[in-house]
């Protein structure tokens, strides 16, 4: 019994990760990519922001992955400081980890420079004097940017910031000071030593529960001495306070100077921020009972409704009708197309189900439901004429 439920734990794992890496219904044959037309790879958009708040035009550039179109869902929104630098590679990143299903789909949203120091400093200083307009930023943000990217996109009220070396600090300083405006923070090589380490002296003195709801915050810092000793007594800070909300991880990357700090610390920030977001073999192997109890944690834990990626679904029902585990695909299957009613796939797999079951007229609707979506379907017209023809 024990070797039986083992082989399905480590069926269901190569299913997940096969169906992770070469969705079916995702892949393009490479005959059909030949013959598309050559022209430019997009990535993204761009979008100009006239600021009231700043006094000045501001483009921001997003990226949103390659299924938004296929349905209606909402994504989680990831901002990118300094995002004429990091904007195109935190997107890979991002795009390659959520379609593992390490971390959930999201839009990406890069905010270009144009006053560096002004916008990302906390105050100013005696080199910097036009510093210290973070507070403005972070209105325009707020009142501008926020709401552009929530009229035009359909995101979730989940909202990552990344900032790397002063725009770190600028994440380090939102979250002091404004720590709603985000969900989460990922503080790459903070620049905490602004105004000769003034900044985290004026941390104003608050009480241990002001970060009271849930709230994630990665911070990372490589081989650098001169930032060492504030990031020290920032970890201290946060630990002092004890904020109850306030999820905080901090790691060091010995391997890795100011520069290239930056690839792993983000990587690394996103599972500390979403650690568990996959689903494990073992809950997909248990049935559907367990798969809705891990996404209903997920919900629970992030704050908005977390369902799961509909491919993935429809491949566990599909190895469990292959395993003669009937009842518990069409469980399962119902599951997957209640998640997408537009995709056809399952349809197929309902049909088949069915059919196993002798239930001619059911299999004979979910066939042609899949007809109607995808009239390419060889298996499903074939299924569909054998039934008629032979009446079973």
């Amino acid at each position: 019994m024990a070797d039986k439920i083992d082989r399905k734990r480590k069926s269901i794992a190569v299913l997940i990760f096969l169906s992770l890496v070469v969705p079916s219904f995702l892949a393009i044959p490479s005959a059909a990519l030949a013959a598309q037309d050559a022209g430019p790879y997009v990535i993204g958009e761009t979008a100009v922001i006239k600021s009231k708040i700043l006094g000045e035009d501001r483009r921001i550039f997003i990226y949103t992955h390659s299924a938004y179109g296929e349905d209606e869902s909402r994504y989680p929104v990831a901002y990118v400081l300094d995002g004429e630098w990091n904007f195109l590679h935190t997107s890979g990143v991002i795009d390659l980890m959520s379609s593992r299903e390490l971390i959930p789909w999201m839009i990406v949203v890069g905010i270009p420079n144009i006053g560096r120091i002004k916008d990302l400093s906390p105050s100013p200083i005696k080199d910097q004097p036009r510093g210290g307009g973070a507070k403005a930023f972070r209105a325009f943000l707020r009142d501008e940017v926020f709401p552009f990217v929530e009229a035009s996109y359909r995101t979730e009220p989940f909202r990552l910031l990344i900032g790397h070396s002063l725009s770190g600090l600028f994440a380090v300083d939102t979250l002091l000071s404004d720590p709603t405006l985000f969900n989460a923070y990922i503080a790459v090589s903070p620049y905490l030593i602004w105004d000769e380490n003034r900044f985290l002296d004026q941390i104003p003195e608050t009480p241990a529960g002001r970060i009271a709801s849930r709230t994630f915050l990665s911070a990372s810092l490589g081989a650098e001495p001169r930032l060492e000793a504030a990031f020290e007594r920032f970890e201290r800070i946060l630990a002092e306070r004890n904020s109850p909300g306030l999820d905080r991880y901090f790691r060091r990357f010995p391997d890795c100077d100011h520069e290239t700090v930056y690839f792993q610390a983000v990587v690394r920030g996103l599972l500390d921020i979403f650690p568990d977001w996959r689903l494990p073999p073992e809950a997909a192997a248990a049935g559907l009972g367990s798969i809705r109890k891990h996404y209903d944690g997920l919900t629970a834990k992030y704050g908005f409704e977390i369902r799961p990626v509909y491919f993935v679904i429809h491949m566990i029902g599909s190895d469990a009708m292959e395993r003669g585990e009937i009842d518990e695909a069409i469980r399962i299957l119902l599951y997957a197309v209640g998640l997408n009613p537009e995709l056809p796939h399952a349809y197929g797999s309902l049909g088949r189900c069915f059919r196993a079951k002798g239930m001619r007229d059911e299999a004979i609707r979910n066939y042609e439901k899949a007809l109607r979506l995808a009239p390419a379907d060889a298996e499903a017209r074939r299924a569909l004429e054998e039934m008629k023809k032979k009446g079973t």
